[in-house]
């Protein structure tokens, strides 16, 4: 048995066009829902959330007076401060595939997702996840501290596009303009 309805509406030659014409509207509408979900999935892989609550950037993405030496240098991330002992929460998911001492960066995280970026968190007083580990968006992966080459308290915030630093901040920035964002927490 199956089952119709809808109200009844005669067709006459001239609605052809417009049969033909409600046809490729369908069509159109499944293409852009396609797009829209394709888009919904690159955009789940995006850093697109603050890694530590209220964050305060104590140093920018770029060239920037080295703390130590004084003399110009090339800084690949920012630098964050949240409150003493604040936690650090994943901002986009993905594998973690270091999680330990790495030189001046202290304790860190570097975790990859399945568009190839790398976040890295550094300067750790303590890290809640190990090498192999799957990570979602909003997962508490360590705390934030001074370890390494770091003058205080703070998160040392990097992402890295084929292995290249990029400012993190373009990612930040649109941070409030994603709408799950406030419902990962």
């Amino acid at each position: 048995i199956s089952a119709q309805g809808g109200p009844y509406i005669p067709v006459n030659i001239s609605d052809y066009d417009n049969v033909a014409y409600a046809d490729l509207f369908n069509e159109e509408f499944v293409e852009n829902f396609r797009y829209l979900f394709d888009l919904q999935n690159v955009v789940q892989q995006l850093p697109f959330m603050s890694p530590i609550d209220g964050p305060r950037v104590t140093s920018g993405f770029g060239y920037r007076r080295d703390p130590y030496s004084s003399s110009m240098a090339m800084h690949s991330g920012v630098d964050l401060a949240g409150k003493l002992n604040s936690y650090v929460y994943a901002t986009a998911p993905g594998k973690v595939i270091f999680a330990g001492r790495k030189g001046a960066y202290g304790n860190a995280i570097d975790i990859k997702n399945e568009m190839g970026f790398i976040v890295r968190y550094a300067h750790l007083k303590k890290i809640s996840v190990n090498k192999g580990h799957q990570i979602k968006r909003g997962d508490i992966i360590g705390v934030q501290g001074s370890t390494g080459r770091s003058t205080g308290d703070h998160l040392h915030y990097e992402v890295r596009i084929n292995n290249k630093p990029v400012n993190p901040m373009k990612f930040l920035s649109q941070a409030n303009n994603i709408r799950y964002y406030h419902a990962v927490r």
